[in-house]
This record gives structure tokens, C-alpha cells and sequence, in this order.
């Protein structure tokens, strides 16, 4: 290793070992020394590890030992590290890449309609079909707001003023459209927490761009299976939309976690409201390849679909409204103007839905009815 030191700071080597998605032992060892000269460094695992492990985990930080300050550094500290090595073994682990010799490049996945930060993965253990959402909780760079960040997404967000100092007039953005008063949100999980940590859901009901009311669950380790969740709820006043969010740790403290909690991992499959077997979706905002006009109307709207994004001529259009019956349908083409006629359906938000041949959903968005 190489290391340039700012004043009282260290850097930090660390190592995991896992079976079977449970802890067996945390090791982790300070640098506190400034060398411009490549040094060697060895650390021995103590105690012994407390179990033969199937998975190793191992990392470094350049700055501060985060087993104390959470993950806050100090501008200026620069760690370099090559040939990393466990000793007294026949061969070291599988894809480890100590030498640093193979790289590949790194692209950032969010699920379309969903916001997505740090620890965001997309994930090919499935519950039903290919794939599913991944959250880990990580250690983040401090320039970028960091420290022991939880994975998350939703369908909403908070937007801030800039340079507020703490006098912040936040505004809930996005969310999903939404107006029942009783339901149940159901959804397929899989958690392996490091430590004693907890994941959580939460449900942020909004009315007029507010948060009026909003719920949660704790999640707790699954022992490598999905598991079926069910979050019902009541609410006194009916919303105009909902966010739904999902954090690999502690829900209560998303941004300021213990190191300990660094790896635990959270998988979400198959979410939707009990009344919306369609599932949840980002509805606000229409697809690039599909225009609706005027909306919201009286109850007759005009569709265009770009057939770029498709080779099939034929499509189907369905219209269903918020507690999920189907009250329209229609075989149209693409590149063609399209008449939905709603005028017999009484005020509210509808959601529509653009089919392909095969099936697949191709487009979606919601429909506004004010007469």
C-alpha cells in the first residue's frame, strides 16, 4: 500500500466472512502511516473464524476508521493498494482480482418508473420471471454525501432547496396515483442482514402535493427464501396518490447506519396493491413512445404510439380503473390515431395500458376524466 495522511486521520482495511448468508466474523485493521514507498501489510484474522465460510467480503477505506465515526472522513487522505493476498491458504478465493489487473465498466440500473440511489442493483434471483429489485447497503464516498448509506428506491422523492441551512421547504415529488382509503400492499422479499440489522417498506400517502398520513414494516432475514409480505392499511381521508419506498437497513436511520451493517442485502419481487393486481407503476409521466391528448378531458382521449420500439403492427389498448376492472379495450395499430372513449365513466384517474402481440406490456400511463 501507499498512503497520504491529512492531519489525526487513518485508512481502513476490512474482511467478512459469511456461510450460508450469516455472519461468521468482521475483522478490520487502521493505517495510520504516511509512505509514498509501496509497504507491505499484514493482519492476522483474531479470533480464529468461528466456522468454515462459503463467502468473503473485503474492502477499504482511505479515510477514518468507520467502525467509529460512521463513515466520516477527511478531505485529502489517499489510500493505494495492489496484490492483495490471503496468506496460509492453497488458493485464493474465486473472481477475488487482488491484482486489480481486470477491470470492466460500471453501469448504474433503476427500475423503469421507480428512483434509485446509491446501492441499487438489478438483481436475477427472481421470484417470478428474470429478475428483481437488488438494495445493499454500502459504504459511500464522503464527497458524495456518504457514510453508511442504505439501498434505496421508491416512487417518490423529496425535493429541496439548495443552501437552505436547515430551514428546508421540502417538496414530496412524483408518487404514484392513488385514491382508496383501505388496501393492502403485497409484495415477494428476500433478506439477509449483516448483524442484528432490519429492512423496511414504507407507504407515504399524498393529498394536494403533502404527506397526510404513511406506514410501514420492518423486514427481517428470510434465511435465503422469498417470503410473501402483506402491509394492509386504513386511512381517515382519501389521497390523490401514494409513494412506496424500500431500504436495505434500518428504515429509521437510512443515512447515518453503523459499519457493522455494511453488505446486508434486500431483494423485492411481484409488489402491487391488493386492489391493483397490475402492480405498482411510475403512471405520472407518459411513455416517450406514446402521446395522449387532450388530458385530462371530458372522457375522450386520442393515443399515438411510435412503432419504433416494436415490429408488430397490431396492439391493444386497455383502460382500467383504481381498484383494477378492466372497462376498456380496443385493437388498434401503431403510428395511428386513436380514440379512447370514456364519456360513460364518471370522474377520476384511470390507467391505461399498451400491449403487444406477444403479450408484453409495452407502455403505460394514467387518464384524468373532469366533466
Amino acid at each position: 500500500f501507499k498512503y497520504t495522511i491529512t492531519t489525526r486521520d487513518s485508512a481502513i482495511i476490512f474482511a467478512w466472512f459469511k456461510n450460508g448468508g450469516k455472519l461468521l466474523n468482521f475483522y478490520h485493521f487502521k493505517i495510520s502511516d504516511t509512505t509514498s514507498k509501496y509497504t507491505l501489510f499484514t493482519g492476522a484474522f483474531s479470533p480464529p473464524l468461528a466456522g468454515t465460510p462459503d463467502t468473503v467480503v473485503w474492502g477499504a477505506s482511505a479515510s477514518s476508521n468507520i467502525t467509529t465515526t460512521n463513515g466520516k472522513g477527511r478531505p485529502g487522505s489517499k489510500l493505494i493498494i495492489d496484490s492483495v493476498n490471503f496468506m496460509g491458504v492453497s488458493n485464493q478465493p474465486a473472481d477475488m482480482n487482488g491484482s486489480f489487473e481486470n477491470w470492466v465498466g460500471d453501469t448504474a440500473y433503476s427500475p423503469t418508473g421507480w428512483y434509485s440511489g446509491p446501492g441499487t442493483f438489478m438483481s436475477s434471483d427472481a421470484y417470478a420471471g428474470k429478475f428483481s429489485l437488488g438494495l445493499i447497503t454500502t459504504l459511500q464516498p464522503q464527497g458524495g454525501g456518504g457514510g453508511v448509506m442504505a439501498g434505496q428506491s421508491g416512487t417518490d422523492y423529496y425535493q429541496c432547496p439548495q443552501n437552505c441551512n436547515g430551514n428546508c421547504n421540502c417538496k414530496i415529488m412524483g408518487g404514484y396515483a392513488y385514491t382508496l382509503k383501505s388496501d393492502t400492499l403485497i409484495f415477494w422479499y428476500k433478506y439477509a442482514p449483516i448483524s442484528t440489522d432490519t429492512a423496511g417498506v414504507n407507504l407515504s400517502f399524498i393529498k394536494d402535493d403533502t404527506v397526510m398520513a404513511s406506514t410501514g414494516m420492518n423486514l427481517l432475514s428470510t434465511n435465503g427464501k422469498w417470503m410473501q409480505a402483506k402491509m394492509p392499511f386504513q386511512l381517515n381521508i382519501a389521497p390523490d396518490s401514494v409513494g412506496v419506498n424500500m431500504q436495505s437497513s434500518s428504515h429509521n436511520n437510512v443515512n447515518n447506519l453503523p459499519a457493522k451493517y455494511v453488505g446486508s442485502v434486500l431483494k423485492i419481487d411481484n409488489m402491487y396493491f391488493k386492489s391493483q393486481p397490475l402492480g405498482i407503476a411510475q403512471l405520472n409521466a407518459q411513455n416517450k413512445n406514446i402521446s395522449v391528448y387532450p388530458n385530462p378531458n371530458r372522457g375522450v382521449f386520442h393515443l399515438i404510439v411510435n412503432g419504433q420500439w416494436t415490429t408488430d403492427n397490431e396492439i391493444t389498448l386497455e383502460v382500467y380503473n383504481m381498484i383494477g376492472e378492466k372497462v376498456y379495450s380496443k385493437l388498434t395499430t401503431v403510428n395511428s390515431i386513436s380514440s379512447i372513449d370514456l364519456s360513460s365513466q364518471s370522474n377520476g384517474i384511470y390507467l391505461y395500458r399498451v400491449i403487444d402481440q406477444n403479450g408484453g406490456l409495452a407502455g403505460q400511463g394514467k387518464l384524468v376524466i373532469e366533466k
